[in-house]
């Protein structure tokens, strides 16, 4: 008892400065610059191990936010913690540069466990969306001269979420995922010209966004003889409306010899703005093939009407995006007494047809992923490890392409919290 205290006093202690820990990402994509940033999956280390497999995975040491359904696999008398870091790299490149960036943050935590026999629920902090940019881009005018255009973003959504399941019958069950979207994004707008004492433009928005949305699932089970299964998901993303302050502000400014701002005259300054952020259903289906304790591989696909997105009642020229996953993941001999015939072995890919059309250009984005479970002596706990490699964009039509590497390590913890004690 006292361990499962000391669990939980930990646990609790991420919870608090998980918030903090994640707002410290700072990603490097001109593409966040649009919508709300780059989405985020609801998708554990395992799980994105196998590509964002999600809508049809479940079992008894799984938490599985992709599909809320899945909850109800959990073992009946456990609790379960899982939560991982992560580490990116990335390289942007045009036709005639690159650059790389690097940042580690928390990349989710969430906890699993029963409140009745048929009803199970999930708890945790998963990132939504991000943003993070800085674009230069000089051009000449017409009887002005030389003007650098300066783009800058920075900040990201996070969710809280509550998920419940139910089991109806004993191979089908339905679910809730109930989250909480906040956090602040953060876009300037800079112009500056080459001449001396030039009066220079500067244009500031601040959105703190916050608001619910919901997620209903639905898992099938179909058993087959000698432990084998075939598993059946949907998912349906219900049209959220998230609340929006936003701030504005507008001020002409020179730069002096060190090319410091010196603010001169203020043009609008807002506060305070209420309006809506608008985000739209999604639908989701998978299918998984597989042998209890031993392997298991499938396919799903997500989409999304984007075309629906509005921020104050703009559009922001999004596209319907689709999401195709595919992988799977293979125990050796989950019995076995060595840690390498336990170890959990995933592999998988991921397409996806983003929301964005830039210059008659689809960007789309591409990534295959690897991972690792390794138990942890004889235990059910587990080291995760995983590793992401893709590509997003196209140099092509003078459009940048990123190149990026992701690392995730964490931990999956298990134990039986829920079994009465039996005295002679």
């Amino acid at each position: 008892m006292k361990n499962n205290i000391k669990a939980l006093i930990i646990i609790l202690i991420i919870f608090i400065f998980s918030n903090e820990l994640m707002g410290q990402n700072k990603i490097s994509s001109p593409y966040s610059r649009y919508g709300i940033g780059n989405l985020q999956g609801r998708n554990t280390l395992a799980i994105s191990s196998m590509g964002g497999l999600n809508k049809a995975v479940s079992g008894p040491l799984i938490i599985n936010p992709g599909n809320p359904a899945s909850y109800s696999a959990i073992d009946t008398l456990s609790f379960l913690f899982d939560g991982a870091l992560i580490v990116d790299n990335t390289n942007l490149s045009t036709s005639e540069l690159s650059q790389s960036t690097n940042y580690v943050s928390l990349s989710y935590f969430t906890v699993g466990f029963p409140l009745h026999r048929k009803w199970k629920t999930s708890i945790g902090l998963l990132p939504y969306s991000e943003i993070g940019y800085k674009i230069y881009d000089k051009q000449q005018l017409d009887n002005i001269g030389n003007a650098t255009f300066k783009y800058e973003g920075d900040g990201g959504l996070s969710q809280v979420y509550w998920g419940n399941s139910y089991q109806l019958l004993s191979n089908l069950s339905i679910g809730l995922n109930a989250s909480y979207i906040f956090g602040n994004l953060i876009r300037t707008r800079q112009v500056e010209f080459d001449a001396e004492n030039a009066f220079n433009t500067l244009n500031k928005v601040t959105n703190q966004i916050g608001g619910y949305m919901f997620q209903t699932g639905l898992m099938h089970t179909l058993d087959i003889k000698e432990k084998y299964y075939l598993q059946t998901g949907l998912t349906y993303g219900i049209k959220s409306s998230l609340k929006s302050t936003d701030d504005f502000f507008s001020a002409t400014y020179t730069l002096n010899s060190a090319k410091e701002e010196l603010m001169k005259d203020t043009l609008e300054n807002f506060e305070n703005q209420n309006g809506k952020i608008e985000i739209p259903m999604s639908i989701g289906a998978g299918v998984v093939f597989g042998k209890k304790d031993n392997f298991m591989f499938g396919l799903d696909a997500e989409w999304q009407k984007w075309e629906d997105f509005r921020f104050f009642g703009k559009s922001d020229s999004l596209k319907n995006s689709l999401t195709i996953s595919a992988g799977g993941m293979y125990i050796p001999s989950a019995n076995s007494s060595s840690v390498f015939k336990r170890t959990k072995y995933s592999a998988g890919f991921r397409y996806q047809q983003s929301a964005l059309e830039l210059k008659n250009t689809a960007i789309n984005d591409m990534a295959i992923s690897l991972g690792l479970g390794i138990p942890i002596l004889r235990s059910k706990n587990h080291i995760n490890i995983g590793i992401e490699i893709g590509q997003m964009g196209t140099i092509n039509n003078d459009l940048i392409k990123m190149n990026y590497f992701r690392f995730q390590i964490g931990i999956q913890f298990y134990e039986r919290w829920f079994q009465r004690r039996k005295f002679d």
